[in-house]
């Protein structure tokens, strides 16, 4: 459980570093690294991957709204 949750943690530093220096979107990053590494299903990562996105969006949208 300790290894997952430090994993998790890895995959997210790693996503964020790409991200931030590309400034695109982690997506091609963390889908691939989530089935692979974890063993999710592709629907679970991508769903994972696309609750991120959606949580991020929304705390995007609601510090443009202040």
């Amino acid at each position: 459980m300790v290894e997952k949750i430090i994993i998790l943690v890895l995959i997210g530093l790693l996503t964020g570093t790409i991200t931030a220096i590309s400034a695109g979107s982690g997506v091609m990053v963390v889908v691939p690294l989530l089935a692979v590494i974890l063993g999710y299903t592709m629907h679970a990562a991508i769903g994972t991957s696309l609750l991120v996105d959606v949580i991020a969006s929304i705390n995007v949208a609601y510090n443009y709204y202040r």
